[in-house]
């Protein structure tokens, strides 16, 4: 259990959290933790920072940059791969 932090308080619309304090994760809606994602992640995004790469993380970046160079397989379309995984 996350110790108690406080209260959720989103706005009107609900897809903007003026404070985030949270006593156990589980405990929100699965839209309440949608949302706190979210705002979790637009708040990483608005600061204007670089975020360093591994070099494992590059070189794995790099070769699939390339293999897409090399062939320019964009890959498959949602409605092939969802019917592939359904038909499972």
């Amino acid at each position: 259990m996350l110790p108690l932090l406080g209260r959720l308080d989103f706005n009107s619309d609900a897809s903007v959290f003026k404070r985030v304090y949270v006593m156990d994760i589980q405990s929100l809606t699965v839209s309440e933790r949608i949302i706190l994602a979210e705002a979790l992640w637009d708040s990483v995004i608005s600061e204007d920072v670089t975020i360093d790469l591994t070099s494992p993380q590059l070189a794995e970046l790099n070769q699939r940059l390339a293999a897409f160079e090399a062939d320019q397989n964009v890959g498959s379309p949602w409605s092939e791969v969802k019917a592939r995984i359904l038909s499972k």
